[in-house]
């Protein structure tokens, strides 16, 4: 029955990009017209080019400067939600799922839910989880993990095992409320089948 989950998050992240700029379209000139088509299919070939990929099993620190490899966080047949970023990206995109990965902790547990940061401090991490109240844990990586860094600057979501293969990548949308909580049920659908979701924990960002 996954199947029908990818699809759904396939169509989402499809529509839901193409929704979110089709708003502005007849505001722009002409010649800008194609610049957002090509903006539209670059991020609908971002999710497709980077899915089923082999995530490089890189080393990460904690926030009490522990080293840990990529692959040593799952034990086998155990998904995780990976949230990947960076203070060099967009900060505000950041802040805007930060209330997202709350309640999908609370939803699917701390053990489920992970942050990776890229070339942030010890110390950066431990201001980062104090800031926000994350109980999940967060990690930062000195490497990139090999995908979604070439054309992206945005966080992103994904899920992953011990296989680190990455799957249903999503590029959440800044102040898409409801946008990014229809690929948030899917994902706990598709791989949390035995949770009751409740939305009354999740705060509005």
């Amino acid at each position: 029955m996954n199947y029908k989950y990818t699809i759904a998050l396939i169509l989402l992240f499809g529509l839901g990009i193409f929704s979110f700029y089709s708003c502005k379209y007849e505001k722009l000139e002409n010649g800008s017209k194609d610049a957002l088509l090509s903006l539209v299919e670059r991020n609908l070939f971002l999710n497709i080019e980077n899915s089923n990929l082999v995530i490089k099993d890189v080393e990460f620190s904690t926030e009490n400067n522990e080293k840990i490899k990529f692959s040593k966080l799952f034990s086998k047949g155990e998904e995780k939600l990976i949230f990947y970023s960076g203070l060099e990206y967009c900060n505000s995109c950041i802040e805007n799922q930060m209330p997202f990965l709350l309640w999908l902790s609370n939803q699917i547990g701390n053990n489920n839910v992970v942050i990776i940061f890229n070339k942030i401090t010890r110390r950066e991490i431990s201001l980062l989880k104090k800031m926000y109240n994350l109980k999940c844990l967060c990690l930062s990586s000195q490497d990139e993990i090999g995908i979604m860094h070439k054309n992206n600057n945005l966080p992103f979501f994904f899920i992953t095992n011990s296989s680190l293969l990455s799957k249903d990548i999503f590029v959440p949308l800044k102040d898409k409320t409801e946008y990014n909580k229809r690929y948030f049920r899917l994902i706990l659908k598709k791989y949390w089948p035995n949770i009751q979701i409740n939305d009354k924990l999740l705060a509005k960002p």
